[in-house]
């Protein structure tokens, strides 16, 4: 009699639990909140701000001529202001301190989803500090098997509470009418304070070196010349050869002039990496007609006024917009006779009582 009323215990936990996870499937595929299979057709499109999740579906699902991606300092490319310039669609795939090969692998889903004509890649020296298939563990868990193709391990995303919540989410905005703007999605520039005053103040902050030394270990940075080369060759540089139809543009953002200064006294290796990263860019770019390198990091005119910047690294929309100008009219391309431009001793900014003095 206890066996029987163990097995029946068993059959009806076993049905339970069979009920409740094939309930969560079907909620989850059918609404589908981060766009794995489709663009959703019966509620108004939720889009996560976590970039890690979001951006396979917008690859996968969204129409584009132009992909934008990098690091945060990418994140203020508008897409309208993109597609003002070069035509549309655009679609941004930035991640917030993401590696090379997390962009990667979001750019891989939009040109194997065709159309793709142009790549617009921030090219943060930082991001290619890693092994060339190693994600960042500063920000998270990463995604994998939202990047892949429909397999058995999406049951990660099908039975999933965190999919569920993604769920309420998307329908409880799309009752109340309060989608987010996918123009504005990750921008940071309407909340910024831009000027002298924090830039020093992050500067002068103890803790600001004591932070960068931090991320260092907890990223698993590594400054060898050949891990750079490796991750760059592999997560680059190999889209570049398999898409010879697309123009990949390659942004050196404009860091100020005083991070340049922090970097090369606190951080030296930081620095080091950085320049070796310029080096091997400038090497490389004349080997691919579809690859072009655009340099705004020598540029006085930039990173020496302070007004441009939130923090040491960080720059406002008008100078996003200024890259993008850039781009079309090739006044900051680099050519092989540019090559000698690799050092950033030009535009180091020596902290002094006036040093406000170089904001317009």
């Amino acid at each position: 009699m206890r066996k029987a009323s163990s097995r029946n215990y068993l059959s009806a936990l076993l049905g339970s639990l069979t009920l409740v996870l094939g309930t969560c499937v079907v909620i989850n595929a059918t609404v589908d909140p981060l766009q794995y299979f489709r663009k959703p057709s019966f509620y108004t499109p939720y889009f996560t701000m976590r970039e890690r999740y979001r951006n396979p579906g917008l690859a996968r699902n969204y129409e584009h001529r132009i992909v934008v991606t990098g690091t945060s300092t990418s994140e203020n490319f508008y897409p309208s202001e993109v597609e003002r310039r070069f035509g549309g669609p655009v679609i941004k795939l930035s991640v917030s301190g993401g590696t090379g090969y997390e962009q990667r692998l979001a750019v891989e889903i939009a040109l194997q989803a065709g159309g793709v004509k142009r790549v617009i890649w921030g090219a943060d020296y930082f991001a290619f500090c890693h092994e060339p298939r190693e994600v960042s563990p500063f920000i998270g868990e990463f995604p994998y098997y939202l990047y892949k193709k429909p397999s058995i391990g999406l049951y990660k995303y099908l039975v999933s509470i965190s999919t569920l919540k993604y769920t309420a989410i998307a329908l409880s905005r799309s009752m109340t009418n309060n989608p987010r703007h996918l123009d504005l999605l990750n921008t940071w520039d309407r909340k910024s304070v831009f000027g002298c005053e924090p830039v020093l103040t992050r500067f002068l902050d103890p803790e600001t070196v004591r932070e960068g030394e931090r991320r260092i270990i907890e990223d698993q940075v590594s400054y060898e010349p050949e891990t750079i080369r490796a991750n760059f060759e592999e997560n680059v540089l190999a889209l570049v050869r398999r898409f010879p139809g697309v123009v990949f543009d390659l942004v050196l953002p404009p860091y100020s002039g005083l991070r340049n200064t922090w970097t090369k006294t606190f951080l030296p290796q930081d620095y080091a990496a950085e320049i070796y990263f310029r080096e091997f860019l400038f090497q490389r770019i004349a080997e691919y007609p579809n690859m072009r390198l655009h340099d705004f990091q020598l540029d006085p005119g930039i990173v020496m006024d302070l007004s441009n910047y939130k923090d040491m690294a960080h720059f406002s929309k008008r100078i996003s917009d200024l890259i993008l100008d850039a781009i079309v009219s090739g006044e900051y391309q680099v050519h092989e006779d540019s090559v000698d431009r690799v050092g950033l001793d030009s535009v180091l900014m020596e902290p002094s009582a006036d040093l406000c003095r170089y904001v317009r």
